[in-house]
């Protein structure tokens, strides 16, 4: 439940002699607000009595944090140019925070994520005391359990993840010659609206006047409209039966084939 392993990646790449660093920020199973990045880089942080705190950095410790010192940290990327590709928009904390969004489907109870909210609040005013220029509240700051933040307060730059990579593949050129674009997911909900890959691919189809159907494992959307009003035509979910996950997922490409081949149907009758 630590992100120490990026940090030890960074320091790692660092020492190969890397100046620009992509990292992407999601799907994580962490919610450490990157503490455990930033201790493996050589961060410093110190308790109410101000004592220096060890061990393993976890978002269990983000309570007894009064005071951080990121010199050693800031003076490991001085010369880094890290680009935190980030998959949704959410900040820090508050009810679309990592903690309360994020967190029970990594397994908080829900005492837990009351826990580490009121943690993450505390660790944000330390930073921030610190460092007045990191905004807990940036877009980004709070995707994979926080590490967005603690990377911001390293010197990183926040930057979306979905628009980066479609730009990089040449995704709105390709858009010119579609008559209709799939996209899809695990599951869609009101967290595929802030930023995720299925909204910003849909927000691109609009722009280009094409249709957009996500095709996803399962769909509780309504009464979110923000997806319909990115540009998402229609949502479909592939399981189209009563089973278990584990049945879904082993007959999903099964399931997923149906389904599209029954959306294009329809398109084309629609059409002739």
């Amino acid at each position: 439940a630590s992100t120490a392993g990026v940090g030890k990646m960074l320091v790692y790449l660092r020492g190969r002699g890397f100046h620009r660093i992509l990292l992407g920020l999601g799907g994580s199973g962490t919610n450490d607000g990157g503490i455990g990045a930033l201790a493996a880089m050589g961060a410093r942080f110190f308790d109410g009595q101000g004592l220096e705190i060890h061990g393993v950095f976890g978002g269990g410790l983000l309570s007894r944090i009064a005071d951080i010192d990121l010199s050693a940290v800031q003076a490991l990327l001085s010369d880094v140019e890290l680009c935190l590709l980030y998959d949704a928009a959410v900040p820090l904390y508050g009810e679309n925070g990592a903690s309360r969004m994020f967190s029970p489907q990594k397994g908080a109870a829900p005492e837990t994520v009351e826990i580490l909210e009121n943690g993450m609040r505390q660790y944000a005013a330390v930073v921030s005391k610190r460092y007045p220029a990191i905004d807990p509240l940036t877009d980004g700051a709070g995707a994979a359990g926080g590490l967005g933040f603690g990377l911001l307060a390293a010197g990183g730059r926040l930057i979306p993840g979905a628009d980066a990579i479609l730009r990089a593949i040449g995704y709105p050129e390709l858009l010119a010659d579609c008559m209709l674009v799939f996209t899809g997911e695990g599951r869609t909900d009101r967290q595929t609206a802030h930023g995720k890959l299925p909204s910003v691919v849909a927000r691109y189809a609009k722009a280009a006047g094409v249709p957009c159907v996500n095709l996803c494992g399962q769909a509780d959307i309504l009464p979110e409209r923000t997806l319909y009003d990115c540009g998402m035509s229609a949502v479909f979910p592939s399981v189209q039966a009563p089973m278990t996950l584990a049945e879904s997922i082993t007959r999903a490409a099964e399931a997923l084939t149906k389904t599209a081949f029954n959306v294009v149907r329809l398109r084309r009758t629609l059409l002739s």
